[in-house]
């Protein structure tokens, strides 16, 4: 299997498995929503280095859920904040402060 489809399918399993942890709320912001699976994604492989594909597949999930899907860059934003800055998102509903401190601690 060509290496572009074999981390395509490991970012499809990873956040499939993160969906399961953090559904996608339709009546939540869209942040909420975002931060909840990268978070959920996060706790799953303990990094928040997601394999290649995962926007893609981020974007997928807000749209089978009916959700407004939001842009790749937007995606990235979140993600390179949650890198940098987690404590951004500590007001955030529904976010898991545990995980946030645990992002701060590393």
């Amino acid at each position: 299997m060509p290496r572009s489809i074999q981390k395509q399918a490991e970012a499809g399993a990873l956040f499939s498995e993160a969906l399961q942890d953090a559904p996608l709320d339709p009546l939540a912001s869209q942040v909420s929503n975002i931060v909840g699976l990268l978070l959920a994604a996060y706790a799953i492989t303990g990094s928040i280095v997601f394999p290649r594909g995962w926007v893609r597949e981020v974007m997928l999930a807000f749209e089978r859920e009916g959700l407004k899907v939001p842009s790749a860059h937007t995606l990235r934003w979140y993600r390179c904040k949650l890198d940098t800055q987690p404590y951004l998102f500590a007001s955030a509903p529904n976010v898991d402060l545990q995980l946030l401190e645990d992002l701060e601690a590393r």
